[in-house]
């Protein structure tokens, strides 16, 4: 997903590394990240809709699973259990 955000110049010191960490000035928080693998996102508790009038926040939390093959999506999808209840993907699937 494509997406840009300001970093405050203090928080702009090692670039290469900054994503591990990310300042939250929206509604949502990295509160874990394992590269490849899962992003977990929650609410940001410094984060009012008050005061960002583009922006809204939805779910509590947002699960990110990353390197998933289409076979395994779309199966989930279909199971229609747990978490995957609620679940979108943009995977590509061919007919």
């Amino acid at each position: 997903m494509p997406a840009f955000a300001p970093v405050p110049a203090a928080a702009d010191t090692k670039p290469e590394t900054y994503g591990e960490h990310p300042v939250a000035s929206g509604p949502y928080q990295v509160t874990s990240f394992r590269k490849g693998s899962q992003a977990v996102l929650d609410r940001n508790p410094n984060w009012t809709a008050d005061s960002d009038q583009v922006r809204f926040a939805g779910p509590d939390k947002i699960v990110l699973d990353m390197g998933l093959n289409n076979d395994t999506i779309v199966q989930r999808l279909i199971d229609d259990k747990g978490e995957d209840q609620t679940a979108i993907s943009n995977a590509l699937i061919s007919p």
